[in-house]
């Protein structure tokens, strides 16, 4: 047994376990080759370096902010609990799942097609640059106004009343297949053949 302090000048080696009751201090620096089991909680109250791989089998909880200085891999999930903040652009190489909805406060480019399985409802008006394609039935439940032409490639079927407010100019034959009824004078310009 030793009762009072130890001083040594040169190198301390010893064969087997080393048990210390109670703090063990160290004033410099700190070598160990090989692996370093700690049973208790870990207090390090400077910065730790790791010239290699951290791995951690259980939680890690971080009570302050976790800073990066190069890129991130997640092999799995990522999971958050609260907002994310993003400074720069999200950058997605694969299809991307939300499961509630998408609220933008700015305006959104898409530079291919949008594709929706389901029903689209605008709230305001719907602006289209250029030309607008159509590869089944529009619906409108109400009046629907045109500033300009309307251009139809095909046969046009009303299913009743047509009203015009102003001149009406056919540039080819008019069929009527039933009776026709006229208000009003009949004028024609030139011979009428019956």
């Amino acid at each position: 047994d030793v009762d009072g302090d130890v001083s040594m000048n040169n190198n301390l080696y010893v064969d087997k376990n080393v048990i210390v009751n109670t703090d063990l201090i160290v004033n410099n620096n700190s070598l160990v080759e090989n692996m370093m089991t700690v049973n208790g909680p870990t207090i390090l109250n400077s910065g730790v370096t790791i010239n290699d791989v951290l791995e951690v089998s259980g939680n890690t909880m971080l009570k302050n902010e976790l800073i990066v200085m190069n890129d991130t891999s997640l092999n799995a999930k990522l999971q958050v609990a609260n907002d994310v903040s993003l400074n720069s652009k999200l950058q997605v190489a694969g299809e991307t799942t939300l499961q509630n909805k998408l609220s933008v406060a700015n305006d959104v480019s898409l530079n291919s097609k949008l594709q929706v399985a389901d029903a689209v409802i605008l709230d305001d008006v719907l602006q289209v640059a250029g030309e607008t394609t159509l590869q089944n039935k529009l619906s409108v439940a109400n009046d629907v106004s045109l500033n300009s032409k309307l251009q139809v490639a095909d046969s046009v079927v009303l299913d009743n009343v047509l009203q015009v407010a102003g001149e009406t100019t056919i540039q080819n034959k008019l069929s009527v297949a039933n009776d026709v009824s006229l208000n009003s004078k009949l004028q024609v310009a030139d011979a009428v053949v019956l």
